[in-house]
């Protein structure tokens, strides 16, 4: 039988009308073709998909590997329910979910 993709869920409280959340990954080179990749979805919502593969030795490569993480940013509607669930699914082998931060968004500022 084919093997599932790993997954992780997380579930939080709504603090706010939307959160960012910060997604940590081991800064990893592609197992098999050229793609790492992982998808967000929250309660039950059509999943997005998040790339973080680099190309040679990219600036980008060089910071993740300094800081030994590549992070993903991204904004999360919350409604007022009570709870809400946040499923992290890998797509491709190589995928290493290190951390998961959940910020307030700020708006008065940058907008992060």
């Amino acid at each position: 039988p084919p093997r599932q993709p790993p997954s992780t869920l997380h579930s939080f409280p709504p603090r706010h009308s939307s959160d960012l959340v910060d997604i940590r990954l081991l800064p990893n080179h592609p197992v098999h073709g050229d793609k790492l990749r992982f998808t967000v979805s929250l309660d039950g919502a059509e999943p997005e998909v998040i790339a973080y593969e680099t190309k040679g030795r990219s600036e980008e490569w060089k910071e993740n590997v300094l800081r030994n993480q590549a992070i993903r940013k991204i904004v999360l509607p919350v409604t007022g329910k009570k709870s809400h669930q946040l499923v992290i699914k890998a797509l491709d082998e190589g995928v290493i979910l290190d951390q998961v931060m959940l910020y307030e968004v700020n708006r008065n500022s940058s907008g992060i």
